[in-house]
């Protein structure tokens, strides 16, 4: 999520409280340190103390929290409490997280994951996987992310079960549950996916009603901050409204500095058009609270939005002031950050004409979509290696198994001789069938590595490479360019830039699949009004070719499945119809209640395709890119997901179709 509002009636007390915050902070470590230094603590005083001064003292003196990290790892040392080593390791890592000291982060966390391996200190296990995920969600390592959260979570469950069978309250895991529930939605967000994510944090919100005994810390103002941020992207601002102020006001009450920039940030896009005064006094403060915390991350989200609104103002050379500071603190790695940074300083650059400064951000800003197009890809890739060098290892060692029961066989034989002989020879058929198997298999594998690779390079290298061309061309006439020739241009880039992110979402969606690692989400929902939104898009591409879309609903279709899922198959199949129809032709959605579920149909008077095609549709190694009716592009990969969707429902996509006569698609899913 990238747009951030909040309230405006409590500035005057956020700067008061973040003035007295970090005199009293001083105060405290200061007390703080002469206690550590008197030597009168008790050990589990000492360990409380120094992890403080270790945190506290990260964004205040680098050095000092260094220094007590290795005091506080010779104490633990000194006593021989390997659990309180792990934690000072693993805040080490925490620390260095925060500071963008990337290289660090793991080797400190995989340190303190060893010391504590087996012991069954579950909650300790969880909070480092949940550092973990966030350190990859930094990076928009999604997938890695997402892994680590589960694991968190996974050890959470672990604990409450040891706690509860031990009569022990289990607030602490409920908290840190809440937690990476919370960024487990940030992920969704991230995937567009914004449905899922606010039903992740309605999820939260249960857990913290049906705990009102536990303090929820931080969550109580984020989770609000986050519904807000949720009814924004659906343009539905009067309802945002209330949960910006609640989380404003709580933030303000808490004294969290973060919270109070995204506050700000979202209170200085809330008035950048209605009121610009206002806008930016918001964004000025959100930047003065950003740089009494020297974190690099708020400072940056201050700036920026206080460079968009001096852009939207006319006030270029102010942009462009604040757009440089953002770049100079933002680390090489930062892709999703460079990304819209170089965007900003390609716009501000043509707004002031100086066109060769345009250009070389717009190289630049090629040159960072490329690496984050590979970013995305090279998870899918690896675990495709990792896949096939899997089976091969399967395979080699299968042959070592057969290969001892081989020479076993023949020292029977050598025994008894002639009594054994036809043992021996269903033996060797049997290896040999064996191996013939194997075989096929590892060339199929290979295949469909190898396919998979020529798709990457082939579908996803030309748009890209188109998409440069573009921005060149908008580069070089946009000041030649009427208003509507400006805006056609850049409409179709988007189009072009959709249809890119779409084949890297079937990539990795099937790449998810392929590897086991789809998630699986079962609800009960009303399957027609989940699919208003989608039917509604796929209805203006229908009219662009003049073609009819007919929805032939029952009233009411409660269904139980995975919503995003079943979504995004009838959405590909609806556009597949469209796609393969010509001008004036006809797609119809039919769903209706049949003795086994609902049935889900959807049918065509398109192009048709042959017995042949029908049987290469899941053959990967058959794949090739297919052109529609009006030119659309695919790569074939869409319909291979939707099998792998549909039969994660335990159902069976069928497919009739003849040439020249259109296509039926259909399935059937369990009713609620």
């Amino acid at each position: 999520m990238r747009t951030f509002y909040n309230s405006i009636s409590l500035i005057v007390v956020l700067m008061i409280l973040g003035i007295g915050q970090l005199q009293a902070q001083s105060d405290k470590l200061l007390e703080t340190e002469e206690l550590v230094a008197s030597g009168n603590l008790s050990d589990e005083e000492m360990y409380k103390k120094y992890d403080m001064l270790m945190w506290d003292y990260r964004f205040v003196n680098m050095d000092k929290s260094h220094y007590y990290f290795k005091e506080a790892l010779a104490f633990a040392q000194k006593n021989n409490n390997v659990l309180e080593e792990s934690k000072c390791l693993k805040s080490m890592g925490n620390i260095y997280d925060a500071w963008g000291n990337r290289d660090s982060v793991l080797f400190f966390l995989d340190q303190a994951l060893e010391l504590i391996d087996g012991k069954e200190d579950y909650l300790e296990e969880a909070h480092n996987y949940e550092i973990r995920g966030n350190h990859y969600l930094r990076m928009y390592n999604l997938e890695n992310a997402l892994d680590a959260y589960q694991k968190s979570l996974d050890l959470i469950e672990k604990d409450k079960l040891q706690k509860l069978s031990k009569k022990q309250n289990t607030n602490d895991a409920l908290v840190r549950e809440a937690f990476v529930s919370y960024n487990i939605s940030n992920i969704y967000f991230y995937q567009y996916n914004y449905d899922r994510g606010c039903e992740q944090l309605f999820n939260i919100k249960k857990i913290m009603d049906d705990n009102p005994t536990v303090n929820f810390k931080s969550l109580a103002y984020i989770i609000p901050g986050s519904i807000a941020d949720y009814y924004i992207l659906k343009k539905q601002d009067d309802k945002a409204l209330p949960f910006m102020e609640e989380n404003y006001r709580l933030a303000s009450e808490n004294n969290a500095y973060s919270s109070m920039v995204y506050a700000l940030n979202r209170l200085t896009n809330y008035y950048r058009v209605i009121d610009r005064e206002l806008a930016f006094k918001y964004g000025k403060e959100a930047l003065e609270i950003a740089e009494k915390t020297k974190i690099p991350y708020l400072l940056n989200l201050a700036e920026g939005t206080l460079a968009r609104t001096y852009i939207h103002s006319g006030d270029y050379q102010a942009a462009l002031y604040h757009t440089k500071r953002s770049l100079d603190r933002t680390e090489e790695d930062d892709l999703i950050g460079l990304e819209n940074l170089y965007g900003d300083m390609v716009m501000i650059h043509a707004l002031m004409g100086n066109r060769n400064d345009a250009e070389v951000f717009q190289e630049y800003y090629r040159e960072i979509l490329m690496k984050i197009s590979d970013e995305n890809l090279h998870s899918a890739l690896q675990e495709m290696q990792v896949k096939y060098e899997t089976s091969k290892k399967e395979l080699e060692i299968e042959n070592q198994k057969v290969e001892i029961e081989r020479h076993k066989t023949l020292q029977i034989i050598y025994i008894v001789g002639l009594i054994m002989a036809a043992l021996l020879l269903f033996l060797l058929v049997s290896v040999v069938r064996l191996r013939t198997k194997h075989n096929k298999e590892l060339k199929e594998i290979n295949a469909t590595k190898d396919k998979f690779f020529n798709i990457i390079s082939h579908d996803l290298k030309n748009p890209t490479i188109a998409q440069r061309n573009a921005m060149q061309l908008l580069a070089g006439n946009y000041k030649d360019w009427d208003e509507e020739t400006l805006e056609e241009f850049l409409s179709e880039l988007v189009k072009s830039t959709d249809i890119q992110l779409e084949l890297i979402y079937d990539l990795l969606n099937w790449a998810q699949a392929q590897t086991g690692r789809m998630p699986f989400i079962p609800t009960t929902f009303d399957l027609e009004e989940a699919l208003r939104a989608d039917i509604n898009i796929v209805n203006n591409a229908a009219k662009r070719k003049n073609i009819e879309l007919i929805v032939d609903a029952s009233d009411k279709l409660e269904v139980f499945g995975d919503k995003n899922m079943l979504v995004t198959v009838i959405r590909n199949l609806l556009n597949n119809a469209v796609k393969f129809t010509n001008d004036g032709g006809t797609v119809c959605l039919k769903m209706k209640l049949v003795d086994n579920g609902f049935e889900v149909i959807v049918e065509d008077t398109g192009v048709g395709m042959s017995a042949e095609q029908i049987e290469n549709l899941f053959n990967l190694a058959e794949q090739h890119s297919n052109i529609g009716t009006a030119g659309e592009h695919g790569s074939g990969f869409g319909l291979i997901v939707c099998k792998e969707m549909i039969e994660k429902h335990g159902s069976t996509l069928k497919i009739e179709s003849e040439i020249g006569k259109g296509s039926r698609v259909g399935f059937v899913i369990n009713m609620a």
